[in-house]
C-alpha cells in the first residue's frame, strides 16, 4: 500500500531574481523621465484651424469675411 502523501516534491520553487527587476524597473522610469523632459522641451507649433472654423460658421449659415 503507498501512503496518501509522498516524500518526493511535486514541484520545485524558484525565488524570483529581484536585483534583475529592480534594475530593470529603474531603468523604465530613468527612460521615462528623459521622455517626459525631452517632450516638455519640445517646440509647439501653433498652427491655426481656419478652415475648420470657417466650415463650422458656414453650417450655422454665418458667411465667413
Amino acid at each position: 500500500m503507498t501512503p496518501a502523501h509522498s516524500p518526493q516534491p511535486t514541484a520545485k520553487i524558484y525565488s524570483f531574481p529581484q536585483n534583475r527587476m529592480a534594475s530593470a524597473d529603474a531603468r523604465r522610469k530613468a527612460q521615462f523621465a528623459a521622455e517626459i523632459r525631452a517632450a516638455v522641451q519640445a517646440p509647439v507649433v501653433q498652427t491655426g484651424a481656419w478652415y475648420h472654423d470657417e466650415a463650422i460658421l458656414e453650417s450655422k449659415g454665418v458667411r465667413p469675411n
